[in-house]
């Protein structure tokens, strides 16, 4: 399905649909994780549909994706999943810093930053690498943000593995200078 639909309008058409799968396919993972893993499903078309999905301003929809690739990622370091994750991650960091930077909803900055959270304590060295190579852009994810606040945003990205809470207030304040809310200096 997520192949057919190549825009956020056609996405946004079908969350309700796309949310309940993410859903399903997160207790999957809780319960029968094997289910899944062994099931000849194209891991990696279930893993980029669910970035793309990212992109939707549907806050239930993408927390099920959200929940789905925290899943996906917590359990994919122990089986062949790792280069599914290797693979498209930094996919999955760039729609992220987009939505961050401010295409997406602020309040999906709490969704993200439990990816982030994940992903930082199963492929740390793949986020370090991925932050750094999308967040040396000009102007990327906002023309908001310098480079100081990119290398701060990244150093206090990895070194919160286990402060959820303050984790989300680090991605929270990036997304807030991203878009022009607050000024470095009242940060």
């Amino acid at each position: 399905m997520c192949s057919q639909l190549t825009s956020n309008t056609q996405l946004s058409e079908k969350s309700d649909v796309l949310e309940a799968f993410f859903l399903m396919l997160t207790q999957l993972y809780k319960k029968v994780p094997h289910l899944i893993q062994n099931s000849g499903v194209d891991l990696g078309a279930l893993f980029q549909c669910a970035v793309m999905c990212l992109a939707m301003s549907e806050s239930q929809a993408v927390k099920a994706c959200c929940s789905y690739l925290s899943n996906f990622i917590t359990r994919s370091r122990e089986t062949e999943q790792a280069a599914v994750v290797q693979n498209y991650g930094e996919a999955l960091i760039l729609r992220m810093l987009i939505s961050l930077g401010g295409s997406g909803p602020r309040a999906h900055a709490e969704l993200l930053s439990e990816v982030l959270l994940v992903l930082n304590k199963k492929y740390c060295d793949n986020l370090t690498r991925w932050l750094h190579t999308l967040l040396q852009q000009e102007g990327f994810p906002s023309p908001r943000v310098n480079m100081q606040q990119k290398e701060h945003f990244i150093k206090m990205v990895l070194r919160l593995k286990a402060d959820k809470k303050k984790l989300m207030e680090s991605v929270t304040e990036f997304t807030l200078l991203c878009r022009g809310i607050v000024k470095a200096d009242v940060l």
